[in-house]
């Protein structure tokens, strides 16, 4: 038995982030994107968000956000970061990264937006062909299908939400929906069904625990 708790987007908040990896139950965490890796170039959090993967206790690890630079990741956290489609046979769990930022211009390429937030379509059908091959029974992602941000957030025209990142999530779940999806990306927790599908929304500054045993879950 093992409780996970995952943290929801703190982008650059390295002491918020700090304080929920420390007091995890069984010093375990997944922090579900908007880590803030590379955020304005700013060296001195670049050290602190270091410091903290490398000195805090436990297992400590993250998916990639859409503000989260893909580079900064690769060169300097990549011992702690769960890559996009990669599968965790001991939770029967994959995880998948970035999403899509909505109005990019009023963003500066570099500092704090960059072209490959998202998977391209290749990476997107390589995952694909994976993810159906091992049907993963939890699935956690940073951001959700589209029809399914839709419905848990009450959305008036989900269309406007569209991009390449929901769109393919919705793929996932409508051909091989997983028992348990959990997310971040959306700041406001959310724990929901939407068909067999158990949908958790980790809150922005906050976590969720979850105890895994064998083939079961339970939030606590």
């Amino acid at each position: 038995m093992t409780i996970i708790r995952f943290i929801g987007d703190t982008h650059g908040k390295v002491i918020t982030m700090g304080r929920m990896m420390i007091s995890a139950p069984d010093q375990k965490s997944i922090h579900v994107g908007d880590v803030g890796f590379g955020w304005d170039n700013d060296k001195d959090q670049h050290e602190k968000l270091l410091r903290a993967y490398r000195y805090i206790p436990g297992d400590h690890k993250f998916i990639r956000g859409n503000h989260d630079s893909l580079h900064c990741i690769k060169h300097h956290f990549k011992s702690w970061w769960m890559r996009d489609g990669e599968y965790f046979p001991e939770y029967d769990m994959m995880t998948i990264g970035g999403a899509y930022t909505r109005n990019p211009s009023s963003y500066f390429e570099g500092r704090n937006w960059w072209i490959d937030e998202e998977m391209t379509h290749y990476h997107m059908q390589r995952v694909y062909d994976r993810y159906m091959e091992i049907e993963p029974s939890i699935l956690v992602t940073h951001d959700l299908p589209l029809k399914v941000s839709q419905e848990l957030y009450s959305l008036p025209d989900y269309k406007m939400f569209k991009n390449r990142t929901s769109s393919f999530f919705n793929i996932l779940f409508e051909r091989k929906p997983p028992r348990l999806w959990i997310a971040g990306h959306w700041h406001v927790k959310r724990v929901g069904k939407v068909g067999d599908t158990l949908f958790v929304v980790v809150p922005q500054d906050g976590y969720v625990d979850i105890r895994m045993e064998n083939d079961e879950y339970k939030l606590l």
